[in-house]
């Protein structure tokens, strides 16, 4: 079975986020301060980047993955 493009190459790392560069940013400032919030709200267009910005935050914190509410 294909696995569809957008899960494909869907980037596993914040160095692989391209054109979220502020978001990146802030999201590293919060890992680094220790204060991280118990929730997170990702909003905007179809597209952006959302999920895979949740995603990988969700891995950088240990969350497991089905845990995870879109």
């Amino acid at each position: 079975m294909n696995e569809p493009l957008h899960l494909k190459w869907r980037p596993d790392g914040f160095d692989a986020v391209l054109g979220q560069d502020a978001t990146v940013e802030s999201l590293e400032r919060l890992l680094k301060s220790g204060h991280v919030p118990h929730a997170f709200l990702f909003t905007g267009p179809s597209g952006v980047g959302k999920t895979t910005l949740a995603r990988i935050m969700a891995s950088r914190l240990d969350v497991p993955q089905n845990s995870i509410v879109e």
